[in-house]
């Protein structure tokens, strides 16, 4: 059994954006670990969290290293093993890992996106941005220094 990951990053513009790379390992590590095989960037994700292994024929077992977990169709777990045919949903952090057979059975495509929710809350924020921001002032700070240097001046 050999793995290919599919990684889906939104465009700003819109759209979406997919990576392809067929992983050497047999048995992929999960992480954000630059070590990793499978990396995911976020915080809530340990270096080295979890390991892919193949445990019959369509089927693939993920074990977390120990004191970690993660959830699998939507149950947090340290130990699960799938059936691919099913397409479970893995999540680590904010990420969503969909594992899929590719053009034959003996190739497992891991699927990585951000959850809907994390994309929401990060198109929020940038919203949220620009309300404490001074730039939508009536009087921006340069201008008040302009004012008050030009009153000091006439003074």
């Amino acid at each position: 059994m050999r793995f290919t990951v599919h990684q889906v990053t939104q465009r700003a513009s819109g759209g979406n954006i997919v990576r392809k790379k067929e992983l050497e390992s047999q048995e992929p590590v999960i992480g954000r670990g630059t070590d990793c095989d499978i990396q995911l960037s976020d915080l809530a994700v340990s270096l080295r969290h979890a390991v892919m292994r193949p445990s019959g024929r369509g089927r693939v077992a993920i074990e977390a290293f120990p004191g970690l977990n993660f959830d699998v169709n939507g149950s947090f777990v340290r130990h699960s093993e799938v059936s691919v045919s099913d397409k479970p949903k893995l999540m680590f952090g904010t990420h969503v890992l969909t594992l899929a057979f590719g053009e034959d059975r003996e190739e497992v495509v891991v699927t990585i996106a951000r959850s809907e929710l994390a994309a929401a809350a990060d198109e929020e924020a940038a919203n949220t941005r620009g309300v404490f921001s001074l730039e939508r002032a009536a009087y921006s700070p340069r201008r008040v220094a302009w004012l008050t240097g030009i009153a000091i001046m006439a003074l």
